[in-house]
């Protein structure tokens, strides 16, 4: 049986570091072979790329829902496919499913369900397990009955079901000792702090112990003052803190992007922190006993807490053009570039090199996703 090549050409392709005009992509068996603006191998398929942008697939960190369904409510193979199908459309090729604070009970659940969709489809990379193990007066919309402490016991009842599938923790100092870190970063898990009133100092520390980073910076979080910088301002002073953040325009004022990708440069990602109406359009939804309304992609409870996001990371990647005045090349590597390189899967991921998947979003001149790719084949295509 022979190698099954094809040649993507007539494109711009952004391989994660620059844009190469008039580029041929060459794929072998579902993997990049090469890169370059000139090619002189021949191959049975050849796709007319119309001139678009081809970038890496991208990679959301945290996606609670979208589709219309929320993973908290079914933890189960049938609602990840859903969810999957609504991301793809927007250029998600892999991503973490995040479950909310929650019972025992529905994280195994979760956890389960996880380790046997990934028998068949490797675009749900694992877990974002946000919560139960945060700080009670910085619920955000989360159940505050299910908040608790974190225990190594706990933790090995949740490990022991698939190890691998847990792939970041959020959790705050205030209910997670740094020994509870530490069991979770050596079965490799990237612990992040979230939804903590902690301090610079405490933020710091846990940082020089084995936590990565920060979920959605500025949002459910101490926030950076003159006489106390706050876990803001520890992750700004750090050297290697990661953090993501939510560009919908409502979670974080688009200056407020601006001054953190100053700060933080390549330690600053995308994550869409997406609920059910992504992908999906404006619908009321339920988390927990909170009925959740949206509008024009803004979901607030009742008494007007912001409740998740209803964008995509296309989204993302438009604002951060649109209204942050990024170049399009570092708004790009902060939908999947700097997530693969956090979880170690740069050689896979994030990146169109020799030996990386080829897993691609195909954008137009107005950055709207007109195709996807997976592994080379062509999962949509709109003319």
């Amino acid at each position: 049986m022979g190698d099954n090549r094809k040649i993507i050409y007539n494109c711009r392709a952004f391989d994660g570091e620059s844009i190469i005009d008039d580029a041929y992509i060459c794929i072998k068996n579902g993997f990049v072979d090469s890169i370059s603006d000139r090619c002189e191998e021949r191959s049975s398929e050849i796709i007319d790329a119309k001139g678009m942008l081809v970038a890496p697939g991208f990679i959301d960190l945290q996606i609670n829902g979208g589709g219309g369904v929320l993973f908290n409510d079914s933890p189960d193979t049938k609602t990840l496919d859903i969810i999957k199908r609504a991301h793809e459309r927007h250029g998600v090729l892999h991503f973490l499913i995040t479950l909310i604070t929650t019972d025992i009970s529905t994280t195994l659940k979760a956890v389960d369900a996880v380790k046997e969709y990934r028998n068949t489809d490797d675009g749900v990379l694992g877990i974002h397990l946000e919560g139960p193990y945060i700080e009670k007066t910085k619920p955000g919309i989360h159940d505050v009955s299910h908040i608790r402490r974190c225990t190594t016991e706990e933790l090995s009842k949740i490990y022991d079901i698939c190890p691998g599938v847990i792939k970041l923790v959020t959790a705050a100092p205030e209910t997670c000792d740094i020994s509870c870190v530490r069991y979770m970063t050596q079965r490799g898990t990237v612990v992040f702090i979230g939804h903590s009133d902690a301090s610079y100092l405490t933020a710091q520390r846990y940082f020089e112990n084995g936590v990565s980073g920060c979920t959605h910076l500025f949002n459910a979080m101490s926030q950076f003052q003159g006489r106390e910088p706050g876990i803001v301002g520890a992750c700004f002073d750090s050297n290697e803190a990661y953090a993501g953040i939510i560009a919908d325009g409502f979670h974080v004022d688009f200056a407020s992007v601006r001054i953190a990708k100053k700060n933080m440069g390549q330690r600053l990602f995308f994550v869409s922190d997406a609920m059910p109406p992504s992908g999906y359009g404006d619908m009321d939804f339920q988390i927990g006993e909170s009925r959740i309304y949206c509008e024009d992609k803004k979901c607030v409870s009742e008494n007007g807490t912001i409740a998740g996001s209803a964008i995509c990371m296309d989204d993302a990647l438009k604002n951060a053009v649109k209204y942050c005045g990024m170049d399009i090349k570092e708004a790009l590597r902060m939908t999947s570039t700097y997530q693969a390189n956090l979880l170690g899967m740069e050689g896979r991921l994030g990146y169109i090199k020799k030996g990386s998947c080829a897993d691609f979003v195909i954008l137009d001149e107005n950055i709207d996703v007109k195709a996807v790719m997976r592994r080379g084949e062509i999962e949509r295509w709109d003319t």
